[in-house]
């Protein structure tokens, strides 16, 4: 039988989403946490983004960006003020097998990676392991190699073991899933790349 398609989230204005914010307050203020902004890519709505960002600041919370960096400099360059953290993704150092698996080249994430780090923000490399496709021991000499230039820079990495939780889920909104039939990534698989990392002087999570 035919089912009605299904409608998920809704839209909020700033003040609703800081009125949720307020709700948790005392939970950041004991744990010395704070509000991390996801997506998607956040920067894609970078109007609104940039005016949530002015109001979590000035109502003092720590505020976490988490970004695949493909986007504009200057979308970037606009949350510096108001950004703590940024949580930077990198997928895959090769341009072609990024380009392959993500439909973009590479070269404008690495160059806006670099322009953050000179601009002395703090700064946390994110990297999704996934089997098959950016776990290969060429690719992780790649990334060790491109890690290496930003040591004194940026001190901490986490890896992050794919999952296949989300198969459900491409089912219901009817998306074509591409990782179908790509496994988990075990946390085990991951010790050797941590300790790896470790040596050159990075702070290392699997997961994060």
């Amino acid at each position: 039988m035919f089912k009605e398609p299904e409608v998920t989230g809704k839209w909020m204005t700033i003040n609703e989403i800081l009125d949720e914010i307020e709700k948790d307050r005392i939970f950041y203020d004991e744990s010395g946490g704070g509000i991390t902004i996801s997506g998607g890519e956040p920067t894609f709505q970078n109007k609104f983004l940039v005016a949530l960002l002015k109001e979590l600041k000035s109502g003092g919370f720590h505020v976490a960006l988490d970004t695949c960096g493909y986007t504009a400099w200057d979308n970037l360059a606009s949350t510096m003020d108001t950004v703590d953290l940024y949580l930077y993704d990198l997928k895959i150092m090769n341009e072609d097998r990024h380009l392959k698996y993500t439909g973009v080249s590479n070269k404008l994430i690495l160059n806006n990676l670099q322009l953050l780090i000179r601009s002395g923000k703090k700064i946390i490399i994110r990297v999704p392991v996934i089997p098959g496709i950016n776990d290969s021991k060429e690719e992780f000499i790649a990334l060790k190699s491109y890690l290496s230039g930003m040591i004194t820079m940026v001190k901490e990495v986490d890896l992050l073991p794919f999952h296949a939780a989300a198969e459900n889920k491409y089912k219901r909104f009817r998306i074509d899933n591409f990782m179908k039939g790509i496994k988990s990534t075990p946390k085990e698989a991951l010790v050797g790349m941590k300790i790896a990392l470790e040596e050159m002087g990075f702070t290392v999570r699997i997961g994060g």
